[in-house]
């Protein structure tokens, strides 16, 4: 005879698969998938499937579609106005000849288009309003026209790398208020609007690497009071204009490097008071101007390797007081005048590479002098023959010395001495 509690225990599993039966019935219409997708929840993936044209049988919960990777030539609105839900767009690496017109889709706010043959921005934009993220680089767009972002003020991201960008309008980006990200690298722009920037109060990141730039005018931009990092690398950069820079007021990384700049001036760093990193490598840079980083107060990280310096002096870096970093390999430095470096109190690393500096450490008196927190120099090949008791007098705190492929032959008694309590590594050639 069956107990009580089998009874129990027949009641409630009959409920559970009740419950389960009743709940399938009720989410049977999410388990359906597209023969040629894979799904997972409201995640369709029909990516690298060969298709011609947009699966017709999608159904109306997808939130997030990557059909990528595939042979489509259009995108019909037709075959997504259905997708009330629609969030995120992944048609990369098509064959896309125009920016789709999707119809209205409230709820979409990933749209990526890359790697197709675009070759126009147009007015079919507007009609996606909650756009946070949009994606047309490696595509063939020449120019970016007046009036096509004007519906699209929730973008925060924005990506046009890899194209054949050559002109871009005023007031073309100047609904563009939320923008945080804007990427124009590998394109053909020759110059930089005036006040094209001037109502991107959000952005943060701004990227024009590999353009054909050939100068910086003042006030280039002026609007952009929030941005923190900005990238010139790989243009054609010989000239810089007082004021280049200024109303970079929040600027933290700045990167010129692969360039022909000449000089560095405080006129064209005006304004920088914020800047923490600086790449200058890769340029012809001859000189650095008296009180040249006077508006740099906050400079931690200078890199300055692949240039023509050929001295270094008390004025090169002065007001370079907060400098943390200081890369100088690669240069024609032959001269280090006595306590070039005093004001560099707290400079951690000196990187001196490659340089001709057999007779600055043959003959000057404590070239070091006052770098009084530096904890790695590097001053591998530089012809050095021999080294005074003073070349290193002031390192104290000195851990890691390079003096490797050195022809060196003597060293004077006591030049080691300064740095008996911290030195752990001391990089020599065994023939030295």
């Amino acid at each position: 005879m069956a107990t009580f509690s089998h009874w129990v225990w027949v009641v409630v599993w009959t409920q559970f698969v009740l419950f389960l039966t009743l709940s399938a019935t009720a989410d049977g219409q999410k388990m359906y998938c597209p023969s040629n997708c894979s799904c997972l929840g409201s995640l369709f993936e029909c990516r690298r499937r060969g298709l011609t044209e947009i699966p017709r049988d999608l159904p109306t919960w997808v939130e997030i579609l990557d059909i990528s990777h595939n042979e489509l030539t259009v995108l019909d609105a037709r075959s997504l106005q259905h997708l009330t839900q629609l969030k995120r767009l992944k048609a990369a690496h098509n064959k896309l000849s125009a920016i789709p017109n999707l119809g209205s889709h409230p709820h979409l706010t990933d749209l990526n288009l890359a790697h197709n043959a675009i070759p126009e921005l147009t007015s079919d934009l507007k009609k996606l309003p909650q756009l946070r993220n949009l994606d047309l680089s490696f595509n063939k767009i020449t120019s970016i026209p007046a009036g096509v972002f004007t519906n699209n003020s929730n973008l925060q991201r924005l990506f046009l790398s890899s194209n054949k960008i050559s002109s871009i309008k005023n007031g073309s980006l100047e609904n563009l208020t939320s923008l945080q990200t804007l990427q124009l690298n590998r394109n053909r722009l020759s110059t930089i609007p005036k006040n094209l920037f001037l109502n991107l109060k959000s952005l943060k990141q701004l990227e024009l690497e590999k353009n054909r730039i050939r100068s910086i005018e003042g006030l280039s931009f002026k609007g952009l009071e929030a941005l923190e990092s900005l990238s010139l690398r790989k243009n054609l950069i010989s000239h810089l204009s007082d004021g280049a820079f200024y109303y970079l007021s929040k600027i933290q990384t700045l990167n010129l490097d692969y360039n022909n700049i000449t000089a560095v001036t405080n006129g064209w760093l005006y304004g920088m008071s914020s800047l923490r990193s600086l790449n200058l490598t890769h340029n012809a840079i001859t000189e650095v101007d008296m009180g040249g980083w006077e508006y740099c107060k906050k400079l931690t990280h200078l890199e300055l390797t692949y240039n023509n310096l050929q001295a270094i002096t008390k004025s090169t870096f002065a007001k370079a007081e907060s400098l943390r970093f200081l890369y100088l390999g690669h240069n024609l430095v032959s001269h280090i005048e006595e306590e070039a470096f005093k004001q560099l109190n707290q400079l951690k690393e000196l990187h001196l590479d490659h340089n001709a500096l057999s007779w600055t450490m043959e003959d000057t008196n404590g070239p070091f002098f006052g770098l009084s927190s530096l904890i790695h120099l590097t001053l591998s090949d530089n012809f050095i023959k021999s080294l005074t008791s003073r070349a290193f007098a002031g390192l104290g705190r000195l851990q890691s010395l390079d003096l490797s492929r050195n022809p060196i032959t003597t060293i004077s008694k006591g030049t080691f001495a300064p740095l008996r309590r911290r030195l752990t590594t001391l990089l020599l050639d065994s023939s030295n």
